[in-house]
């Protein structure tokens, strides 16, 4: 018979997990995410131990494999993440070197435990465009975009995006 709490009453292993604050996801710029988005954000997520904050190693590739979603989604979801202040390019990855090495990517609502930096919590920060009724980023509205129409990303009704009222547009 395994006991599930130590002698002073504390648990005893149950895994790993995921945390992400009520605070976080009630910020304009998490509601702004596309759905892929914040799936790429929870497999980074899941690559920080408590102390490797600013070294999350995860490539595009990498990523793509982890989630399930096309390497081109995930660069779109991995911009996006950045554009909206929820994570940080800490090393860029590349092919300069004769061995590849992926992006060192930094959480930016914890402390960098590369530097130790305090977070910043960038997405706390951002607002949409108020000349615009879109909710994405103009870096990702911009250029062409296959099998995924960005473009039709205004707030609608319904099922779709919601629309978020700003004390300028209200």
């Amino acid at each position: 018979m395994s006991r599930k709490h130590d002698r002073r009453g504390r648990s005893r292993g149950g895994g790993r997990f995921i945390q992400i604050h009520h605070a976080t996801i009630e910020t304009l710029a998490w509601r702004a995410l596309r759905p892929a988005a914040v799936v790429v954000y929870i497999a980074l997520r899941a690559l920080y131990d408590g102390k490797n904050n600013g070294a999350l190693r995860l490539s595009v590739r990498e990523a793509a494999e982890r989630t399930g979603l096309d390497k081109d989604t995930v660069n779109r979801a991995l911009a996006q993440l950045v554009a909206l202040g929820f994570v940080e390019v800490a090393e860029p990855g590349g092919y300069a070197r004769k061995v590849r090495h992926a992006t060192l990517w930094r959480l930016t609502d914890l402390r960098c435990d590369r530097t130790g930096a305090a977070p910043t919590y960038a997405f706390q920060r951002w607002r949409p465009d108020p000349t615009t009724q879109s909710t994405v980023p103009k870096i990702l509205r911009d250029g062409p975009h296959h099998g995924d129409s960005l473009a039709q990303d205004a707030p609608v009704s319904g099922r779709g995006v919601p629309k978020i009222r700003t004390p300028e547009t209200a």
